[in-house]
């Protein structure tokens, strides 16, 4: 729909190739996957009720996912990152790394169904995860805290970058590569919209 109103509105013209690009692959760490698989859904028990209010808060301090429904969510904290998903595909968790990194992460697992897990990782050093957003001031205490890692605020140990963080916590490899993609090339598209 979107594309024919450019094609109506701009006189878009555009067309597909694929070409070898840098990507990231996803596939079972050798030592096997530690996500927990999601609990199947009930059919017979209709839509969940929308709780009232804030989320309530786990042992670690932060919001939980309401039990039974989909959905993902990301913290930002003074070096580093808290991830938490309910009732996500392998390939949906493969986007959501690809939006980490800056580059399409193709999903090589081979695995169905949904997955719930929490991942806690540091960006690299001038990456933050929400471009737009200033990143959360660096945590107090200093110190070194090596290569690939960095400190959390409240938490004495170190956290990895989000590549050891998901073969770590998640039992899963992203390995940098090149590939084919599909990409869209844009031949022409006017400056001003045609009249309605």
């Amino acid at each position: 729909m979107l594309q024919n109103l450019l094609i109506e509105r701009f006189g878009l013209k555009f067309h597909r190739e694929t070409k070898e690009l840098p990507l990231y692959e996803l596939t079972v760490a050798k030592n096997g996957l530690k996500m927990k698989p999601s609990a199947p859904a009930s059919a017979d028990s209709g839509p969940l009720p929308v709780p009232a209010g804030p989320p309530p808060t786990g042992k670690d301090g932060f919001p939980q996912l309401p039990p039974g429904r989909p959905g993902a969510m990301m913290m930002m904290r003074p070096g580093g990152v808290h991830m938490a998903a309910s009732m996500r595909s392998l390939p949906q968790l493969a986007d959501m790394f690809g939006n980490q990194l800056g580059f399409p992460v193709i999903d090589r697992t081979g695995l169905s169904g949904n997955y719930d897990f929490t991942l806690d990782f540091a960006p690299e050093p001038g990456q933050w995860p929400m471009p737009g957003l200033p990143p959360p001031p660096p945590p107090q205490g200093g110190g070194d805290s090596g290569p690939g890692r960095g400190g959390l605020a409240g938490d004495t140990s170190d956290a990895p970058n989000l590549l050891t963080a998901v073969q770590e916590q998640l039992g899963l490899k992203l390995e940098k590569k090149k590939g084919p993609l599909d990409i869209l090339i844009i031949d022409h598209a006017e400056k001003t919209p045609a009249e309605n």
